[in-house]
C-alpha cells in the first residue's frame, strides 16, 4: 500500500468490540459500555446482539461501510477536518476504528479505512439506498474500497488508545474523537499504521503473513475452527463433545469433552500459506506453558485454507524434550514478540 498522507484529516470512531466486524456471527457478538449494546442477548431473535458496527469489514459491492453511533442532529463537524463550511461530505479521510477490549476494559485501535468518503450525517437506510445484510439494513456513516479497510486480529490490536482520564486531548464520552488536541498520539498512530502495513522483517524475523482481506480472513477462520472440530470428533468415533469457547478468552478456542478424564484444550489457527507460522497472544501463551494445562493443551494449525492444499497439523506438549511436537517428531520454535510466533523447523 502506499503511505499515508501524514497531514491529511484524520477522525477516530469509538464503537463496540468484536473479533471479525465481519458481520452478525452468533460467535462474534458486539461487546461495550453504549447505551445501544447493553442486554447483550437478542430475546426475540434468540441471537446474540450486534450493533451496526458488525457489518463494518464485510465487504459489499467492493467497498466497506462503516457505521459509528452518531447524534442524530449533531452529525460530524468536517470543519474541524479541514472541510468548508455546509459541505455534507468529505474525501481522503483516514478513519480509525477503537474500541474496548472486555478482558482488560481498556480502548485499542481495531482497524482503520484509508481514503474514506465520510459523511457529515448518517446516510438513509430507505428502499434502493439501502445497504442490507442477513435481511436487515444497515446504516453507515463512512465508506471506502475494501482494499482500503485493515480490520486488525485481535492479537495484533496493542495500541492503546488515551481517555480524557488517562491523559490530558485524550477521547471523551461521544464516541467521535478528532484528536485535534492530542498531536503525539497521531504520530503514533500514523506510526503504527505505517509500521504495520509496510512490513520490512527479514525472512529469519518474520511475523505471520497477515491478510488484510476481512471475508477471506473469516473464512479462513471458519474453515480451520470447522476441520478441527471434525477432526477430533472423528478421532473419538463420536465420542467426544466439542464447545466452542474462542469468546471466552481462555486462551484456547475449542474445549473437547470425553466420556472419562478432563476436557482436550484446543488453540485453533488457520493460514492460507503452506507454512505452519501462526502468532499467539500473551494469554493464549502463558496458557500453553501452564503446568497442569499444557498436557491437555493442543495447538492445532490448519495451512493452505480455502485451497485445494490444505492439511493440519497437531503439536502437543512433550515433556521429555520440553517441546511441541506433532506426530512426526517436528518441533515448534519459539519467537517471542509482542505475541508469540511459533514454527516448524
Amino acid at each position: 500500500m502506499p503511505g499515508i498522507d501524514r497531514k491529511g484529516p484524520m477522525i477516530f470512531f469509538n464503537i463496540g468490540w468484536m473479533k471479525r466486524y465481519g458481520g452478525p456471527a452468533s460467535n462474534d457478538p458486539t461487546l461495550g459500555t453504549h447505551g445501544y449494546l447493553q442486554g447483550k442477548f437478542d430475546k426475540k431473535r434468540r441471537r446474540p446482539q450486534h450493533g451496526h458496527e458488525a457489518a463494518n469489514f464485510l465487504p459489499l459491492d467492493g467497498r466497506l461501510r462503516g457505521y459509528a453511533p452518531l447524534s442524530a442532529s449533531r452529525g460530524i463537524r468536517l470543519t474541524r477536518l479541514g472541510a468548508e463550511k455546509d459541505v455534507e461530505w468529505m474525501e481522503g479521510v483516514l478513519v480509525v476504528w477503537f474500541a474496548r477490549n472486555p478482558n482488560d476494559q481498556r480502548s485499542y485501535v481495531v482497524g482503520w479505512y484509508r481514503d474514506a468518503l465520510l459523511h457529515r450525517y448518517e446516510q438513509n437506510t430507505d428502499g434502493e439506498t439501502a445497504w442490507i445484510v442477513n435481511g436487515d439494513p444497515i446504516r453507515h456513516i463512512v465508506e471506502t474500497l475494501t482494499e482500503n479497510g485493515v480490520c486488525l486480529p485481535v492479537e495484533d490490536r496493542t495500541l492503546p488508545v488515551p481517555s480524557a482520564q488517562t491523559e490530558e486531548g485524550g477521547f471523551g464520552q461521544n464516541c467521535i474523537w478528532y484528536c485535534d488536541n492530542h498531536p503525539s498520539f497521531r504520530k503514533r498512530v500514523l506510526d503504527f499504521i505505517d509500521r504495520y502495513e509496510g512490513g520490512g522483517p527479514t525472512p529469519s524475523s518474520r511475523r505471520p503473513p497477515r491478510n488484510y482481506d476481512p471475508a477471506k480472513r473469516i473464512a479462513v477462520e471458519n474453515e480451520a475452527m470447522e476441520r478441527a472440530r471434525a477432526h477430533f470428533e472423528s478421532a473419538a468415533g463420536g465420542r467426544l463433545r466439542i464447545d466452542d469457547v474462542s469468546l471466552k478468552a481462555r486462551g484456547w478456542d475449542l474445549e473437547g469433552f470425553p466420556e472419562r478424564g478432563n476436557p482436550l484444550l484446543i488453540e485453533v489457527k488457520g493460514v492460507s500459506g503452506a507454512d505452519v507460522v501462526v502468532e499467539l497472544t500473551p494469554n493464549e501463551f502463558e496458557k500453553m506453558r501452564t503446568p497442569g494445562l499444557r498436557d491437555r493443551y493442543v495447538i492445532f494449525v490448519s495451512t493452505g485454507c480455502l485451497s485445494n492444499g490444505v492439511a493440519d497439523h497437531i503439536f502437543r506438549y512433550d515433556i521429555g524434550s520440553d517441546s511441541w511436537k506433532d506426530d512426526r517428531g517436528r518441533r515448534l520454535k519459539e519467537e517471542q514478540r509482542i505475541g508469540v510466533i511459533l514454527r516448524h523447523g
